[in-house]
């Protein structure tokens, strides 16, 4: 049997407080595309604010989260290779 090699997503992230976030990884890379809101996330160290039409790419290794910055939830489409979860 094959091991499926992308595995395909509509997320909805919701606003929280920046505590409540808890920051997780998972073997391959990541792609994002922000479809509807603004988005925070964390990657490592870094931080960063996506509008709708924004993508990002990593290593999803690296330790990361999301939350919304508005008000309703954020709408997007995550890409991940290899075991995701």
């Amino acid at each position: 049997m094959n091991e499926r090699k992308l595995s395909g997503y509509l997320a909805h992230f919701h606003a929280v407080s920046a505590e409540q976030v808890v920051a997780h990884y998972h073997q391959g890379v990541e792609l994002l595309y922000l479809i509807q809101g603004k988005l925070e996330m964390m990657i490592g160290v870094e931080t960063f604010t996506l509008q709708a039409g924004d993508s990002i790419y990593f290593d999803s290794m690296q330790k990361h989260t999301y939350r919304s910055l508005i008000k309703g939830a954020c709408k997007a489409i995550v890409i991940t290779t290899g075991t995701s979860r």
